[in-house]
């Protein structure tokens, strides 16, 4: 009698056959996405791309406040030219990283926001810079905001501002001062001087002079000197806004 033959530790792994079933599926699966999804975007891609539908009508341009250097209608022209929008460009295609930096190169312009209003309106947004004070300039006088940007040159001097006269150390804090004065302060004074940090002086219409030291308390300096204005005095000396002096 023949010994039973041995049987091996490993077993014989074979491949289990797809049902139709599952088979059948993937191919509804398949016909699917050709049939549906594929025309889906292809027609988008059209659409956003090529069609005329999505295409920039329209370039709106809002100013945020109304400029003191130029009318709302002026800078919005300013800013239409600038950004040169080519009638009919697909709103997808339109750069806004790429606009927003030729319309943040404008001297009048403190910031920008570009939105894409559907279907065909692209607006831009823009806040023009303030202007607190003026420079004597090569052709006049230059228009400048607190941070020394100078917006346009005129030949004569912006109304409503002070003249700056500073350099160096001082022209900072004379600036900074320039753009905290309240109105009425600011069309009082005629210049502001300063040559470092702590040795700003407001010279008035009427003459008077105002040591104002440095930019710090600027509210505080702008009450005491309310208050003491009646008198009349030739010097304040608000350095001090604490225990200010008069002469």
């Amino acid at each position: 009698m023949r010994p039973p033959a041995a049987q091996s530790d490993e077993q014989t792994v074979r491949p289990r056959p797809v049902p139709k079933d599952s088979r059948k599926s993937r191919w509804r699966i398949l016909l699917w996405v050709t049939v549906v999804l594929v025309p889906i975007a292809v027609v988008s891609i059209w659409l956003l791309w090529f069609s005329s539908f999505l295409t920039v009508a329209k370039v709106q341009v809002i100013v945020t406040a109304v400029p003191s250097f130029a009318s709302v209608a002026e800078v919005q022209d300013q800013v239409t030219i600038v950004a040169d929008v080519p009638p009919q460009s697909a709103m997808v295609a339109v750069d806004t990283a790429q606009l927003a930096g030729r319309i943040s190169a404008l001297p009048a312009i403190q910031s920008v926001a570009i939105d894409r209003d559907w279907p065909d309106t692209l607006v831009i947004t823009v806040t023009p810079r303030v202007v607190v004070a003026a420079a004597r300039g090569a052709d006049g006088f230059d228009w400048v905001d607190a941070g020394g940007m100078v917006i346009q040159s005129t030949a004569a001097k912006p109304p409503g501002v002070p003249l700056v006269d500073a350099s160096g150390a001082g022209l900072a804090p004379a600036l900074a001062v320039a753009a905290a004065l309240p109105q009425w302060l600011r069309t009082e004074t005629e210049v502001i001087a300063a040559s470092t940090r702590n040795d700003v002086e407001l010279q008035l219409s009427g003459g008077s002079l105002v040591r104002w030291g440095s930019a710090a308390d600027g509210d505080l300096k702008a009450t005491v000197l309310a208050a003491l204005l009646p008198g009349e005095w030739s010097v304040y000396d608000l350095s001090a806004p604490q225990v200010p002096t008069t002469s």
